[in-house]
C-alpha cells in the first residue's frame, strides 16, 4: 500500500516546484521495488497499472525496462512482466486506493441515488471531490474501485439506480487532459486486456461493454473529441501496443471478454457497436481485429456466438465499410441497426438462422404476430409488412426530415384513414414496427435552446407528432380517431414516453393555434389512457386512480427526457385537468423529483403570482402525508413550494404528526417544528403533539415545542390549553367508571400526565445543576400556574395509583 500511495503522490507532484521531494519519493519507491519486489508482487496487477502512469519518468524508466525486458535483474522467479501480469490484486485493496468518505459517497450514489436525482448529486460530488486540478488523478482509481469493488445486486441492476457505467461515463467526461483520460481508460478496459477465462467475474467486464453499448451514436465528447471514438481507439491501441512480446494473448483475451459478455447476456450482441464505428475508425479496427471483418479464421465463430445471442440475424461478418443503400421495400436492402432501434428495456432474443418470409397477398394484410415469446427485430417485422408499406418505414427510418414526416403521412392515409382493408386485430405487430422505426427520433427530443413561436412549431415536425394531429383533428366518434389512438395505446410497448409527446403536442396546439383555444385541452390524453386501459384489460379498474396515475407517469417521463421543460408542462398540466394533478402526491412528486434551484425558482414565482396551484386547503394533507417517502431534496423543494401557497388550513400537520417517525424522517419533523413553534395550535392540534410518546428518548417533539411556545407565547396560555384538555379526560374517564365501559378516549390521561411528569424532571434537572429559572423556557410558571395545579389536583384524584405516585 506505501508504495501505491507514492506513486500516486508521484503524479501529484509533477509540477516542477515539487522536484525535490518528487526525488524522494521515488528513490523510495524505487528502493522497495527492488529491494521487496517479491513482496510487492502481491499486491497483483494493480502495481503495474500504477507503474504504467510513471514509468516514463527518468528515474522509473530504468526500474520499468528491466521488468518488461530484463527481470533477471530483479527477484522475481521468472516470466516477468507477463508472470507479474497473472497475479490478481485482492478486493480489498480497491477500497484502500480511496479514502473512507469517498468509498462511502460512491456506495451511496451506486445503490440509492435513482435517474431522476442524479444531476444533482453529481453536481454535488464533482464540487467536493472533482473541482481543483489533482482531483484528475483519482479517477482512475474511482473507476478500478466502481469495477472491481461494487458489485450491485440484480435488484439494483434493474432499478433506476444510477448504474456503473453511467458514474464511469460521469468520471470520464471530468477529465480535464488526454493524460488523464489514458489513464481512466486503462482503468475501465484494464480486465478486458487481461482477460484469461478462468475464473472471471462478468461484473468485472459488464461496465465497459454497456458503456460502449450506450455511446455509441451519441454526441457526447470528451476533450472535444466523440467518447465513442475515443474508446474504440483506445482499445485498439492497447491491444497492440501493451505488451508487445503477448499481443497476441492480449487481442485474444478482449475478443474471449466480449464473447463472454455476449454469452452472460450483458448484451445481446456486439455487432451493434461494430456497426457505429464511425469510417474513420475502422482502419485501426480492422488492424487490431481482422476477426470482425471476416478476416481471420475465428471469425465465424465470434459471428455465430453472438448471433445465437440476438444479433442481427444475417450470419454474416460485417463488412468493411457500410455503403449507402437507396431506400427501398425490399426486406432485403433494408439497410438498418436493429438492435439501436429495439426496446432498451427488453431483450431481444432470436435464433441465428431466422427469415421471415415476404407476404404478398392480393389485399393488404398486416400479418400475424407469432405466438413465440421472442419479439421480433426491426427487419423482421417489416418483412411481415403488407409490401405498400414497407418502404414507408425505410423513408421513416432513413430519410430526411421532410421525407419522414411525409413517410407518415402516407402511413397515415393508408392505414388510418383507409384502415378498413386491414385487419386492426393485428395491429400489435404494426405499433411495434413504428415504434422501433421512429424510437430513435425520439430518443433524441428535447425542449428548444431557445423556445421561440418558430422553434416551437419547428419542434412538433416529425413523424409522430403528425399521427397526434390527426387524433386531434378527428371528431370524437370518429373511426380514424379510433384506429389511431389503439395503434398509439399498442406503441407504448415500444415507445412508453408516448404520453408526454401527446401532453407536448397539446401544449403546442392550445397556445399557439388560436382556434384551438376552445377546444378541450386533454380529451386526448384521457382518450388515450382509456386505450391503454383497454389493451392491458383494466378496464374494470378505478378509472380516476388509472388517469391520475397515467398523467402522473407522463409527466415523470417529461422530467426523464429533458427537465426544462417541467416548469411548462407542470404548468400547463395543472391549469387543464387539476381533477388528477391538483393534491396529488403522485403528480407533484414526479414534479418536484426532476427539478433543480432554478426549476424551483421558476415555480415558486408562479405559485406567489397566482398563476400556479399545486396544494389546495382541502386535500393538501393527502400529499403531505405522502412526502415523508421522498428524498431529502425533494421534501425541501416541496416545503418551498407548498408554504408559498401560504393555506390556511393546519390539517396537513395533525395528518403529518400521524405518520412522521422523529427517527426516519428528519426532514418532516423539522417541518413540524417550523409550524407550531410560533403560537399555540388549536385544541385538535394540540392533543395530536399530545400524542406523542413521552418515554421516547428520541422524540423531543411535545418537550421542545410546549418550551417554544411558553418562550414565543405565554407560560399562562399553555397552561390553560394544558388545564383545558386534562379536566376533559378526567370527565370522560369518570363518564367511563360510571357505566363500566373503557373510554374510546384515543388521548388517555395518563399519556398526558406523563408528559408532565419528563417536564418536572427537566426542571428539577434544572435546580439541581443550580440553573437558573429563565433556563427552562418558562416550565416552572407554566406547572405552576393556578389552572395547571387545579387541573393536576383533580387529575390526581382519578389517575391510576402509580402515576398519581409520581
Amino acid at each position: 500500500m506505501a508504495v501505491l500511495t507514492f506513486i500516486q503522490l508521484i503524479q501529484y507532484h509533477s509540477p516542477l516546484q515539487f522536484s525535490v521531494i518528487k526525488d524522494k519519493e521515488m528513490d523510495f519507491c524505487l528502493d522497495l521495488l527492488r529491494t521487496r519486489f517479491v513482496d510487492l508482487s502481491l499486491a497483483g496487477r494493480e502495481l503495474t497499472r500504477s507503474l504504467m502512469a510513471v514509468c516514463k519518468m527518468p528515474k522509473m524508466k530504468e526500474f520499468w525496462n528491466d521488468l518488461v525486458n530484463n527481470p533477471k535483474n530483479l527477484p522475481l522467479t521468472a516470466g516477468g512482466l507477463p508472470q507479474f501480469l497473472l497475479s490478481k490484486s485482492p478486493r480489498w485493496l480497491f477500497a484502500h486506493r480511496i479514502s473512507t468518505e469517498l468509498e462511502v459517497k460512491v456506495n451511496f450514489m451506486l445503490s440509492k441515488v435513482r435517474a431522476p436525482v442524479v444531476n444533482r448529486y453529481s453536481d454535488i460530488f464533482i464540487k467536493q471531490y472533482l473541482s481543483t486540478p489533482e482531483s484528475e488523478l483519482i479517477l482512475p482509481e474511482l473507476i478500478r474501485f466502481v469495477i472491481r469493488a461494487v458489485h450491485p445486486s440484480n435488484e439494483i441492476l434493474g432499478s433506476d439506480v444510477l448504474q456503473r457505467w453511467n458514474f464511469i461515463l460521469f468520471l470520464l467526461q471530468n477529465c480535464k487532459t488526454s493524460q488523464g483520460l489514458n489513464n481512466c481508460m486503462l482503468a475501465l478496459f484494464y480486465d478486458w486486456i487481461l482477460f484469461d477465462g478462468v475464473e472471471n467475474n462478468i461484473m468485472n467486464i459488464e461496465p465497459a461493454t454497456l458503456l460502449l453499448m450506450n455511446v455509441r451514436g451519441n454526441s457526447i465528447r470528451v476533450l472535444g473529441k466523440p467518447l465513442f471514438v475515443t474508446l474504440i481507439d483506445y482499445l485498439c491501441k492497447i491491444a497492440l501496443e501493451f505488451h508487445p512480446p503477448t499481443q497476441v494473448k492480449t487481442r485474444k483475451s478482449v475478443l474471449d471478454a466480449i464473447q463472454y459478455a455476449v454469452e452472460k447476456r450483458v448484451i445481446p450482441s456486439f455487432i451493434p457497436i461494430l456497426e457505429a464505428v464511425p469510417e474513420e475508425a475502422r482502419t485501426a479496427l480492422r488492424k487490431a481485429f481482422p476477426e470482425f471483418f471476416g478476416e481471420d479464421p475465428t471469425a465465424q465463430r465470434l459471428v455465430d456466438r453472438t448471433n445465437t445471442n440476438g444479433a442481427n440475424g444475417n450470419g454474416k461478418p460485417l463488412p468493411p465499410s457500410p455503403a449507402p443503400q437507396k431506400p427501398s421495400g425490399d426486406l432485403d436492402e433494408f439497410p438498418m441497426d436493429t438492435s439501436s432501434l429495439s426496446d432498451p428495456d427488453e431483450e431481444v432474443a432470436l435464433p441465428a438462422k431466422a427469415s421471415v418470409a415476404k407476404r404478398r397477398p392480393k389485399t393488404p394484410t398486416l400479418g400475424k404476430r407469432s405466438r413465440s415469446s421472442e419479439q421480433p427485430s426491426l427487419a423482421q417485422c417489416v418483412g411481415m409488412m403488407a409490401p405498400s408499406l414497407q418502404p414507408l418505414f425505410v423513408e421513416m427510418a432513413e430519410g430526411t426530415d421532410d421525407e419522414k414526416c411525409q413517410a407518415m403521412e402516407n402511413f397515415v392515409m393508408e392505414v388510418i384513414n383507409e384502415g378498413q382493408n386491414y385487419d386492426m386485430d393485428d395491429c400489435e405487430l404494426l405499433a411495434r414496427t413504428l415504434a422501433l422505426t421512429i424510437k430513435p427520433i425520439y430518443d433524441r427530443f428535447a425542449l428548444p435552446e431557445n423556445l421561440t413561436d418558430e422553434s416551437f412549431e419547428d419542434s412538433v415536425q416529425s413523424p409522430l407528432f403528425i399521427l397526434f394531429r390527426r387524433v386531434w383533428e378527428e371528431s370524437e366518434d370518429s373511426p380514424q380517431r379510433h384506429r389511431a389512438l389503439n395503434l398509439l395505446a399498442e406503441m407504448t410497448e415500444c415507445l412508453p414516453d408516448i404520453g408526454f409527446y401527446l401532453v407536448y403536442y397539446v401544449l403546442f396546439r392550445k397556445t399557439k393555434v388560436i382556434q384551438d383555444e376552445d377546444r378541450d385541452a386533454l380529451a386526448d390524453l384521457e382518450a388515450l389512457c382509456f386505450a391503454v386501459r383497454r389493451k392491458n384489460q383494466t378496464t374494470d379498474e378505478d378509472a380516476q386512480t388509472q388517469y391520475e396515475e397515467f398523467v402522473a407517469n407522463c409527466m415523470d417521463r417529461c422530467g426523464r427526457q429533458d427537465h426544462r421543460m417541467v416548469v411548462h408542462i407542470a404548468k400547463f398540466l395543472y391549469r387543464e385537468a387539476p381533477r388528477v394533478t391538483k393534491d396529488s402526491p403522485l403528480f407533484a412528486h414526479a414534479v418536484i423529483s426532476h427539478i433543480d434551484a432554478w426549476e424551483l425558482r421558476a415555480l415558486w414565482n408562479l405559485v406567489l403570482q397566482r398563476r400556479l396551484v399545486m396544494f389546495s386547503d382541502k386535500a393538501c394533507a393527502n400529499v403531505v402525508r405522502e412526502t415523508v417517502k421522498w428524498e431529502t431534496i425533494e421534501q425541501t423543494f416541496f416545503w418551498k413550494l407548498f408554504h408559498a401557497h401560504e393555506l390556511k388550513t393546519d390539517s396537513w400537520i395533525i395528518e403529518l404528526l400521524k405518520v412522521v417517525d422523529f427517527k426516519k424522517h428528519p426532514e418532516a419533523a423539522i417541518q413540524v417544528f417550523e409550524s407550531l413553534k410560533d403560537t399555540i395550535p388549536r385544541e385538535e392540534v394540540f392533543r395530536e403533539v399530545l400524542r406523542r410518546e413521552p418515554d421516547d428518548a428520541d422524540d423531543h417533539t411535545f418537550s421542545t415545542l410546549a418550551m417554544q411556545w411558553c418562550i414565543n407565547d405565554s407560560p399562562a396560555n399553555v397552561a390553560e390549553m394544558f388545564a383545558k384538555i386534562i379536566a376533559k379526560l378526567v370527565q370522560k374517564k369518570r363518564q367511563a367508571n360510571k357505566h363500566s365501559s373503557p373510554a374510546k378516549e384515543e388521548l388517555s390521561l395518563e399519556h398526558v400526565l406523563g408528559h408532565i411528569t419528563a417536564i418536572q424532571s427537566f426542571v428539577a434537572e434544572n435546580d439541581r445543576s443550580g440553573g437558573k429559572k429563565a433556563r427552562d423556557g418558562g416550565f416552572t410558571q407554566m406547572l405552576y400556574h393556578a389552572s395547571m395545579q387545579l387541573a393536576l389536583a383533580k387529575a390526581k384524584e382519578s389517575a391510576s395509583p402509580s402515576v398519581r405516585e409520581k
